[in-house]
């Protein structure tokens, strides 16, 4: 009886092993993005078309801003692909709401092959939005880097109300967690699946032979 019992349970631990193996096999083309990306990270082309650009704060009281830019002939509003490092290209983790108190100065660096830097939104202490445009024809030679590298954030009064279109982008979805996510899947699948190949050989080792 208790063979019995341990037969079964040994056939479930392996059910369960080999659901597990097809699913990291499943995941396996993960590691296609996880090599991309960390080639990316070198390749000239990438590196070819990060810039930067610094924000100062000249409004006497703390902000939050957060760039946008423009793309394609219909001009679409999106947030900028930022990036934490220009050398290796590491994409950033954060792409908006980046707090300056007054006169403080941030750098932000992005990728600008095919978006143009167009606004920079700010919201001020009580949660209302406005914006400062630094390109007033974003939708013009398609593409190129910012005509400056420094943009004032000057007294909130001077700045336009946020343009519906921007604020959107602002509020909108983000694409840097699901990226970093599928990135960890390309990390984990192989490592898992290896693993669990290696417990499987291992307990068909274990398995006792059948009496002839």
């Amino acid at each position: 009886m208790i063979s019995t019992m341990n037969g079964g349970v040994g056939r479930a631990k392996r059910i369960v092993l080999g659901v597990l193996i097809a699913v990291a096999a499943l995941l396996l083309p993960f590691a296609c993005i996880a090599l991309l990306f960390l080639v990316n990270t070198v390749n000239p082309m990438q590196l070819a078309f990060i810039t930067s650009f610094s924000v100062e704060n000249q409004s006497g009281e703390p902000i939050v801003f957060t760039p946008v830019g423009t793309y394609g002939r219909e001009g679409k509003k999106s947030l900028l692909p930022l990036f934490t490092s220009e050398d290796p290209a590491i994409p950033s983790l954060k792409d908006r709401a980046f707090g300056l108190g007054p006169g403080q100065s941030a750098t932000i660096l992005y990728d600008w092959d095919d978006i143009n830097l167009s606004e920079i939104a700010v919201r001020t202490r009580d949660g209302r939005y406005y914006q400062l445009a630094v390109d007033p024809r974003p939708t013009e030679r398609q593409y190129h880097e910012p005509e400056k590298d420094r943009f004032a954030i000057p007294p909130i009064g001077n700045l336009d109300r946020i343009e519906p279109e921007v604020l959107a982008a602002v509020r909108g979805p983000t694409q840097l967690q699901r990226m970093y996510f599928m990135i960890a899947l390309g990390i984990l699948a192989p490592v898992a699946l290896a693993c669990l190949l290696y417990i499987w050989k291992k307990g068909k080792r274990a398995l006792p032979s059948r009496a002839a």
